[in-house]
């Protein structure tokens, strides 16, 4: 019928295999090929989509049922050029140094005179005002670990005047040997928040 596959069950002996159900694989069980549902584990499940607003926008309670985190920021915006960051489990001391500041790739710096309070996602230029094509990528690994700190990559794609559009590649460090539970993203720099205008944060949970 419709579906089926030819296989040879021994040598030289041939049997059907029945089509499986929607969304099954085709896989090898006892020597021989069979359907069954995906296995779990790998690639990325979506675990929350969230509008940016106001001074600042934060999303809780992540699940820690995964090893890295995932995290996509599309049209970041606002009504004045800002810096974007993000802050972890609501660490916002700016007296402590609570972050390994992010330094472009290939670059080396001295872990100690590098300590801030924040983890800016732009670095080195503000987002301009009322601008919609800025797109954003931030990792964090090994983010449910209660034993070391969190390494912390993420790449921007953002207009910064004009036409003039940045790229940037940046990595660092969460001071913390605390799970991460919660994530916060602001616009903010010189002692400045500006409020959110509008733009989507997807967090992805990879195992």
């Amino acid at each position: 019928t419709i579906g089926d596959t030819l296989y040879a069950s021994a040598a030289q002996v041939p049997a059907r295999l029945g089509i499986g159900s929607t969304n099954d694989v085709l896989t090898v069980a006892g020597g021989v090929p069979t359907w069954a549902a995906p296995a779990g584990g790998g690639g990325m499940t979506l675990l929350s989509t969230t509008t940016l607003s106001g001074a600042g926008t934060t999303i809780s309670s992540i699940s820690q049922d995964y090893v890295n985190l995932q995290i996509f920021l599309i049209g970041v915006n606002s009504a004045s050029s800002n810096y974007l960051e993000c802050n972890l489990n609501g660490v916002l001391n700016l007296s402590d140094g609570n972050y390994f500041s992010p330094t472009s790739t290939g670059s080396s710096k001295t872990y100690d005179n590098l300590l801030v309070a924040r983890y800016e996602i732009t670095y080195n230029s503000p987002i301009v005002a009322a601008n919609t094509s800025n797109s954003f990528n931030v990792t964090i690994l090994n983010y449910a670990s209660t034993t070391s700190y969190k390494a912390l990559q993420s790449s921007a794609s953002y207009i910064t005047s004009g036409t003039t559009r940045r790229f940037e590649n940046a990595s660092g460090y969460f001071v913390s040997t605390s799970a991460i539970t919660s994530i916060e993203f602001r616009m903010h720099g010189g002692g400045v928040t500006t409020n959110f205008d509008g733009g989507t944060v997807l967090i992805y949970g990879v195992k």
